[in-house]
């Protein structure tokens, strides 16, 4: 009574690699007249391949988690809804245009990147902890029923706004290259990575994400941005925004101090040729190297230099006012 169907391309191999609920359970692949039972524990058998000779190929058994990936053009459906119990659905990189998960409520993990996939309805996989669906052509995506998920990527996608404000368990949000004008990480407080390079966004607050430790935010709008509560901020790439050289300074000086760690990775650049060059160097970058932060140019990861600006941190002269003498008179 548990199956899984693919629309396959007749004549082809198509791998396939299965995960059973128990050690020694039987698997019966079935494409027209190829059938083959195979014997799958609960752990990967690893891709093996399987002949398609009809359009279909139907994978019966107790499969707890299963993984097409990587068949390209020969695997263009799935249907999973006859598998009630499945945890594990991996089938990036292949041509499928839908897919139903409505009827998974068990499922963990949906990997289903790279595909053709206009549209997804997750609302009923409330145990999902992980979910990777990016590059490919969403312009809406909902998880505001997917509060235990811990990692979320929607990259490469065209979806214009990101609600995750229920996904409090989040860990690692990557949703560069959409059209994301807003995004509120207030509620992600456990987030260690985030990425939302190249969308639409004017302002960015982290200060609620105190554990953070990657902030990817290149090509968009920024006019302003505050590492003062990231103590644990380890590598940032904001090229290509909206960034004044006195902005510049107030960022090195809410960089978390690193001296004593591993030296801080700050990208301000793309390379030596990038517009807004002549506001970087009108900066103060010392104030970062002080730091042990080293300010870079991504494209070749080399240190920019040849800083003028002496914009002193804390303020007014730039005196050191933690040493002092004190007369009483």
């Amino acid at each position: 009574s548990r199956y899984i169907t693919l629309k396959v391309k007749k004549g082809t191999n198509i791998k396939l690699d299965l995960w059973a609920d128990a050690a020694g359970t039987p698997i019966k692949i079935v494409s027209g007249s190829n059938e083959q039972t195979v014997k799958v524990d609960s752990a990967w058998t690893h891709s093996r391949n399987y002949v398609a000779e009809a359009g279909t190929m139907t994978i019966y058994g107790n499969v707890l988690r299963f993984n097409c990936c990587d068949n390209n053009a020969n695997v263009t459906e799935l249907n999973a809804s006859h598998n009630a119990q499945l945890q594990g659905l991996f089938c990036s990189n292949n041509t499928i245009t839908s897919i139903d998960v409505s009827k998974n409520p068990e499922l963990l993990w949906l990997y289903c990147h790279e595909n053709s996939l206009a549209t997804l309805d997750v609302s009923h996989n409330t145990k999902l902890k992980g979910l990777r669906c990016y590059q490919n052509t969403l312009t809406l995506l909902d998880v505001s029923h997917n509060e235990q998920l811990t990692e979320l990527d929607c990259s490469e996608n065209k979806i214009s706004s990101l609600d995750v404000s229920k996904n409090t368990l989040l860990t690692k949000l990557f949703c560069l290259k959409n059209a994301i004008t807003t995004l509120d990480v207030s509620k992600n407080t456990q987030l260690t990575i985030l990425d939302c390079g190249k969308n639409n966004l004017t302002t960015l607050d982290v200060s609620k994400n105190t554990g953070l430790e990657e902030l990817y935010c290149f090509g968009n709008s920024i006019a302003t941005l505050d590492f003062s509560r990231n103590a644990s901020l380890k590598s940032v790439s904001c090229y290509n925004n909206k960034l004044t050289a006195k902005v510049l300074d107030d960022i090195y000086c809410s960089l978390p101090d690193r001296k004593g760690k591993p030296a801080g990775m700050i990208y301000l650049l793309f390379n030596a040729s990038s517009a807004g060059k002549d506001k970087v160097l009108a900066s103060n970058g010392g104030n970062a190297t002080n730091k042990n932060w080293e300010v870079k140019y991504y494209e070749n990861n080399s240190n920019i230099t040849g800083f003028t600006g002496t914009h002193p941190c804390g303020g007014g002269s730039g005196v050191n006012t933690d040493r002092y003498i004190t007369l009483t008179v």
